[in-house]
């Protein structure tokens, strides 16, 4: 799968199917680990956390041992609190 399908998990990111990309890229991270894989899937991750909180946030959960495995646990602490603001602001 490889680099394939980290270009793929691109592709499907950059047209809004976060649950999908999110799919490829946990693929391709389980076939070749690797720093660009795993930065990627935070990166798309974050954007499906602004997207739609509600709808990702279980997701970003289950996958926060990969933001500690990428030094991006304040991007994803960060994210988690301003979803979290958000969705209380518009319970409101």
């Amino acid at each position: 799968m490889g680099a394939g399908g980290i270009e793929h998990g691109e592709v499907l990111a950059s047209a809004g199917q976060f649950a999908e990309a999110v799919a490829q890229l946990r693929r391709s991270l389980q076939i070749r680990p690797g720093e660009a894989t795993r930065t990627l899937l935070c990166e798309t991750v974050l954007q499906a956390l602004e997207a739609d909180f509600a709808a990702y946030q279980s997701m970003a959960t289950e996958l926060a041992g990969v933001f500690v495995e990428a030094g991006k646990e304040a991007a994803y602490y960060r994210a988690l609190a301003d979803g979290l603001r958000k969705s209380q602001q518009h319970d409101a």
